[in-house]
């Protein structure tokens, strides 16, 4: 494909782009982003566990293990909660803050999420024998979802496991080219399981 003949495109998906970036807050707003954060943050420093806070003036026997413990954890032993969600939206977020920091990992995650599933949509639909028109038109659909823009802009696993699954589908057609696309087929099949197990 011919960069000047395709620059509207470019423009406009770079806008879109700017759009998602500008707008993206995957900040601890509920259960999930706050317990895929909580236990991000636990991995970065190299834990999966960490001590319950009891209240002041009560003795652990006093009240119940789930009593003061944040959503997303689940009570275990020695007066320890563990993360309850699974780990693989965590640990993106935890590897991409050794590139940046803990506070922008997450908006980065779901922008690159956002903006793959975009550029993964219109390569399937050129894998699948659309024309050019149909395969812009896929991702313009897909772009405008609110369904999709709604979950680029907030931390929670489905913009993730609309990638990953997606991938791991794409892959798998392009191994009938080459062979070594099994192996990110095999890969993305694991981290979408990871990211949410029922993607199996």
């Amino acid at each position: 494909m011919k960069i000047k003949n395709n620059l509207p495109l470019i423009l406009l998906f770079c806008l879109y782009g700017i759009f998602l970036a500008l707008n993206v807050m995957a900040y601890a707003g509920g259960s999930d982003s706050s317990g895929y954060l909580n236990a991000a943050r636990l991995i970065a420093a190299g834990k999966l566990h960490e001590k319950q806070r009891i209240v002041e003036g009560f003795s652990a026997s006093q009240i119940s293990s789930n009593s003061y413990i944040p959503l997303g954890f689940t009570p275990s032993s020695n007066e320890e909660m563990v993360p309850a969600y699974p780990l693989g939206l965590p640990i993106l977020i935890s590897l991409t803050s050794f590139i940046t920091d803990l506070a922008a990992a997450p908006h980065i995650v779901m922008w690159l999420h956002a903006i793959g599933s975009l550029i993964l949509i219109y390569n399937f639909a050129l894998i699948l024998n659309l024309e050019k028109f149909w395969a812009v038109i896929a991702t313009i659909l897909l772009a405008i979802n609110p369904l999709f823009i709604s979950y680029s802009l907030q931390l929670m696993s489905d913009m993730p496991s609309l990638f990953w699954c997606g991938l791991t589908i794409f892959s798998a057609l392009k191994t009938r080219e080459k062979v070594n696309w099994a192996i990110i087929a095999g890969a993305s099949a694991g981290m979408a399981m990871m990211i949410r197990p029922a993607n199996i």
